[in-house]
């Protein structure tokens, strides 16, 4: 991939409301995100040897998300690092769409400037406007992220080898899907190796979840009756029964491999938590999973850098962000897999600016942001 140092210049006004006079005005660079630079260049490639094709013919740029669909302001005041950050961090003290102008009274939002926002080949500058009562606070860093606040995973639709999957694991350089018909089993590069249907087991769509430990695969069920189950690898189909909770809100399963630990997460409507067992699956503790409740529908676990996905949320702390539209059934090699998708491995924004000096923007004072791409894109 060719070296681009594409950034932005980050214009910010504050202006008296009722004299028009400038207050403030701070101009800086922004970074792009390295993953952006590096997936856009992947979905070209892809481009070019997939679309109009005389079989199969895809057109898969427009499968990755929108990362300048909007811009948010926080007060996040931590270090740049292009190469580590992917969450939009901080308290969001406003934000607008670049593509939608608003013109309702929302404490948060401002609207794109139609009248001064250039958009065209080799030239790109978007400005946004925060009247008195939108955005006021001390603002630390100014990102531009999607334009639903999802994070940009991109999605590979309609990959055949997990159409229908109820879960995915990963071992010695094979694939275990589970679906409705068995467990196939595919080589790293999807190839598949065979299909074992299943025996002694009839009940498969309660699946939610899998993990490999020690040769033997095993699957969570949404079931009281059979929780867990578990097959050898030889024979993943072969199932047999492992522990019942008796209570049918179970939805995910990892191995912790330092701990040694089993994970699972029980979602009853009283106390959603986390469940930790050892080897033998005897309980070792519980823990409560968040005081907010950002809807996990019995997700499946994952983790994941500093935190853990549950379902289709990344979760760290009490802060929960929206990942996908699909639970996340297996993070392998940089990529995200549910049924049907492999999303590939991003940042979460698309660029950020650490304010050299925070700026306060009060109810006395509008705001305009002008934003433009260096160097020009073409």
């Amino acid at each position: 991939m060719p070296a681009l140092h594409a950034k932005g210049q980050l214009k910010i006004e504050l202006v008296d409301a009722s004299t028009g006079e400038l207050v403030q005005e701070i101009g800086q660079h922004n970074f792009i995100a390295n993953d952006v630079l590096t997936t856009l260049f992947a979905a070209a490639i892809n481009n070019i040897f997939t679309y109009r094709r005389a079989v199969d013919s895809q057109e898969v740029l427009y499968q990755y998300y929108d990362m300048f669909g909007r811009i948010i302001l926080t007060d996040a005041a931590h270090p740049e690092d292009p190469s580590k950050e992917w969450l939009i961090n901080g308290n969001t003290i406003g934000w607008a769409s670049s593509s939608e102008v608003f013109t309702g009274a929302d404490p948060l939002r401002g609207t794109v400037n139609i009248a001064e926002t250039v958009n065209r080949w080799g030239y790109v500058k978007l400005v946004f406007d925060f009247p008195t009562n939108a955005a006021n606070g001390e603002i630390k860093s100014v990102y531009f992220g999607p334009p639903d606040g999802r994070a940009p995973y991109t999605n590979n639709k309609g990959f055949a080898p997990l159409s229908g999957a109820y879960a995915v694991s990963h071992s010695e350089n094979k694939y275990y899907v589970a679906k409705s018909s068995g467990v196939y089993v595919y080589s790293d590069d999807w190839v598949l190796l065979g299909k074992f249907p299943w025996e002694g087991f009839s009940n498969y769509s309660d699946i939610k979840q899998s993990c490999i430990v020690d040769g033997f695969i095993y699957f969570i069920c949404d079931k009281s009756t059979y929780t867990i189950i578990k097959a050898s690898l030889d024979s993943p189909g072969k199932i047999t029964k492992v522990k019942d909770f008796g209570n049918g809100y179970t939805g995910g399963i990892l191995y912790n491999e330092k701990t040694q630990e089993f994970v699972v997460a029980n979602y009853p409507s009283s106390a959603r938590e986390l469940m930790y067992f050892d080897q033998t699956f005897n309980e070792l503790r519980r823990e409560p999973i968040l005081t907010t409740d950002p809807s996990y529908s019995k997700g499946q676990l994952s983790y994941f850098e500093d935190g853990m996905i549950m379902g289709s949320w990344f979760v760290k702390g009490a802060k929960a962000w929206r990942m996908t539209e699909n639970n996340v059934l297996l993070i392998h090699d940089g990529w995200l897999f549910s049924s049907g998708y492999m999303h590939r491995k991003m940042s979460m924004f698309g660029s950020r600016a650490l304010l050299a000096n925070p700026i306060t923007k009060t109810d006395k004072q509008v705001m305009k942001i002008t934003y433009e791409f260096i160097p020009p894109l073409n």
